[in-house]
């Protein structure tokens, strides 16, 4: 994985360059990409991937391997629906 772009990164980027859209959009979208961005592995727990969310303020996290590959997207309100479902059977 080379980086990350997200619907929020393509807002603040349309508000904060200075350029035409039609510029903007034929740029590469590596020079708009978060290029390291926080990752989760599928062995972590469901409760340590939410609170990484949290701390790190994103709605998004990617799930890799160990060498990087991307294995899927884990995204908050799935993952809350998860967890308070598990709470409540407990």
């Amino acid at each position: 994985m080379q980086g990350i772009i997200t619907d929020g990164d393509i807002r603040r980027m349309l508000t904060r360059v200075q350029k035409p859209i039609a510029a903007l959009m034929s740029d590469d979208v590596i020079n708009h990409a978060m290029t390291s961005p926080t990752t989760v592995t599928k062995d972590m727990s469901l409760k340590e991937a939410v609170g990484i969310m949290g701390q790190k303020q994103v709605w998004d996290l990617p799930v890799v391997t160990s060498d990087g590959t991307i294995e899927g997207l884990l995204h908050l309100h799935p993952a809350i629906k998860a967890l308070m479902k598990d709470f409540s059977n407990d």
